[in-house]
C-alpha cells in the first residue's frame, strides 16, 4: 500500500496513516450501517477507477462521513 501511496505523490508517513485510516473506515462503514444507500457502499464504488473514483469519494462519500 505504501508503494501505491508513494507513487501517487504521498510522501509523508503521517498523511499515509490518515489515508489508510479513511480507507479502513469507509470499508467498514457498510457493515455497520445496514441501511446505507448504494452510492456510499464500498462494495459499489471500489470498482470505480481513476478520476471517477476520486470525484465520487471527494464529493459524495466524504460529505456523507462528515454528516454521521
Amino acid at each position: 500500500m505504501w508503494d501505491r501511496l508513494w507513487a501517487g505523490g504521498l510522501s509523508n508517513p503521517i498523511e499515509a496513516i490518515d489515508q489508510i485510516s479513511y480507507l479502513l473506515f469507509m470499508k467498514r462503514l457498510e457493515s455497520f450501517k445496514r441501511d446505507l444507500e448504494d452510492k456510499y457502499k464500498w462494495s459499489v464504488y471500489n470498482k470505480y477507477e481513476g478520476g471517477t473514483l476520486l470525484d465520487h469519494v471527494k464529493n459524495h462519500v466524504f460529505s456523507f462521513i462528515k454528516m454521521i
